[in-house]
C-alpha cells in the first residue's frame, strides 16, 4: 500500500500536507497498521503527492511540465516553448488549458527530476527517432 493510500487517498494527502507548517519539517499522522503514530518527513510527502500526480496525470500550481510534441493539433509549438520546462502558475487559467491538452491527450506530460534539474526539457528516444529519421539533428 502506497503512502497516499495509507493517508486515505490523494486529497486527503495533500490537504494534511497543505496544512503542514513548512518550518516544522515532519507531521504525525496515524499509523494504519498500528495503534500508534506515523512520523512523515515532509519532503517525502511533497515527492509521493509529485510522484502520484505523475502517474495520474493531475498538475498542481508549481509543478514542471514539458510538451510532448513540436505540434499542438495542426499548429506547432514556438519551438523555445518546446525545448524549455513550463511552470503551472496559476489555477484559474492554465488549469482548463492543461485539462483540455490532457484530454487531447500527447500534448503536455510532467517534467521528470532529470529535465528539472536540467533546468530544460530533455529530448527521449523518440525525439532523437524522428530527427535522425529527418536528418535534423538540432536539439
Amino acid at each position: 500500500m502506497s503512502l497516499i493510500e495509507q493517508l486515505g487517498g490523494y486529497e486527503k494527502a495533500l490537504d494534511l500536507f497543505k496544512g503542514c507548517p513548512w518550518d516544522s519539517g515532519t507531521v504525525d499522522v496515524p499509523n494504519p497498521f498500528s495503534k500508534g503514530m506515523l512520523r512523515l518527513d515532509l519532503s517525502d510527502l511533497s515527492y509521493e503527492l509529485l510522484d502520484y500526480r505523475r502517474q495520474h496525470n493531475i498538475f498542481e500550481v508549481g509543478d514542471y511540465f514539458c510538451y510532448e510534441s513540436k505540434y499542438l493539433s495542426n499548429d506547432p509549438v514556438d519551438g523555445d516553448a518546446y525545448k524549455k520546462l513550463n511552470q503551472l502558475d496559476s489555477i484559474d487559467f492554465e488549469c482548463g488549458w492543461v485539462e483540455s491538452a490532457l484530454k487531447r491527450g500527447g500534448i503536455i506530460r510532467h517534467a521528470t527530476d532529470e529535465e528539472i534539474k536540467a533546468g530544460k526539457r530533455l529530448p527521449d528516444f523518440m525525439d532523437q527517432l524522428k530527427e535522425a529519421l529527418r536528418g535534423d539533428h538540432a536539439t
